[in-house]
């Protein structure tokens, strides 16, 4: 459970963060693990790359901006 709750908060990090710069170490610090540790625990939870999520968030964020502008 104790994963569940780390990811979610590198998750909330991240959606705070999306506009600027976002470093997968800081990241996976903020969750309290090494970048190798994160990642595989973040690709178990979501079936997906911490990068890839970035991207798509990103991508789904600029798709909302076009659409209200």
């Amino acid at each position: 459970m104790a994963y569940l709750t780390r990811v979610q908060e590198s998750i909330d990090y991240i959606e705070e963060n999306l506009t600027s710069e976002i470093s997968l170490e800081n990241v996976a610090s903020k969750a309290g693990f090494s970048l190798y540790h994160f990642h595989k625990i973040f690709h178990a939870i979501t079936q997906t790359s911490i990068k890839e999520y970035i991207r798509k968030r990103r991508l789904t964020e600029a798709a909302v901006e076009l659409v209200n502008s």
